[in-house]
């Protein structure tokens, strides 16, 4: 797989957690995260799991949206996967990293987006 992937939080948090972010650089050319999952990775919860991995890891781009996020779309969503779905679509990249069920199917079905997430990943 080489290219450019849009990631939702909970995989970067996942990989983050078990110090394999860096397989990510073996996989894309270009990782990139909108600034509401940056931000979500930053506040890292409780235990602040994965943030300093994160914070390290030079191969993500964080990018600004350049148009309000789609109210429909973040009506369904949480802000995290909405933004990664519509980074997707104004960039062009039609892959996108995404754990949970519902985002996969709406990116998947709604968006025609092509999903995977951390197992693919680190198989």
């Amino acid at each position: 797989m080489s290219s450019t992937i849009v990631s939702n939080t909970g995989p970067l948090v996942a990989l983050a957690v078990i110090d394999k972010l860096d397989i990510l650089n073996h996989l894309f050319d270009r990782v990139m995260v909108p600034k509401a999952v940056h931000f979500e990775l930053l506040e890292g919860g409780a235990k602040q799991s994965g943030v300093s991995t994160y914070q390290q890891a030079q191969l993500i781009e964080v990018r600004k949206l350049t148009v309000p996020l789609d109210p429909l779309l973040d009506s369904v969503l949480d802000t995290g996967e909405a933004s990664v779905i519509q980074l997707a679509k104004e960039n062009d990249i039609d892959l996108v990293l995404i754990d949970e069920r519902k985002g996969r199917k709406i990116a998947r079905e709604v968006y025609d987006l092509r999903v995977i997430g951390s197992a693919r990943i680190l198989v």
